[in-house]
């Protein structure tokens, strides 16, 4: 019996040709790993990134700003629905005053709101509601 406990004429029944694509795939396999793993410390680590020269110092500064893009992006659209709750909140506040100042002809008074999709469109184009504009 073989070690892995199949019986001797399996082994040598085996077709020749399979062994080499064998031997590619599994080999293959532990190459893609390591690449991946290297790449990994490659955008992990600067001092890593330095050894491979260029490429990955290359490689390390692209995945730096690839997160600090996705940070700006998520900070922006934290702050943007931040921003659209508390302006809402004053629409919600004055309805409220008019409401319980003058019931009768209600709809005429309300001021206009603006739904959370067209703030966000006028955000992002910077018009941004006074509480929120540097100075």
């Amino acid at each position: 019996m073989s070690p892995v406990n199949t019986p001797d004429y399996f082994w040598a029944h085996f077709p020749n040709w399979v062994w080499p694509f064998l031997i590619a795939g599994v080999l293959g396999f532990f190459i893609v790993q390591a690449v991946h793993g290297l790449a990994s410390a490659i955008k992990a680590s600067e001092g890593v990134s330095k050894l491979f020269g260029g490429l990955g110092r290359r490689l390390y500064n692209h995945s730096g700003r690839r997160v600090l893009e996705r940070l700006d992006q998520t900070a922006d659209r934290l702050e943007c629905a931040a921003a659209y709750i508390v302006d809402d909140t004053e629409w919600h506040t004055e309805a409220d005053v008019i409401m319980a100042e003058e019931c009768p002809g209600l709809r005429r008074k309300l001021p206009t709101r603006i739904p959370f999709t067209e703030f966000q469109r006028r955000w992002r184009e910077g018009e941004k509601p006074p509480a929120y504009q540097e100075d």
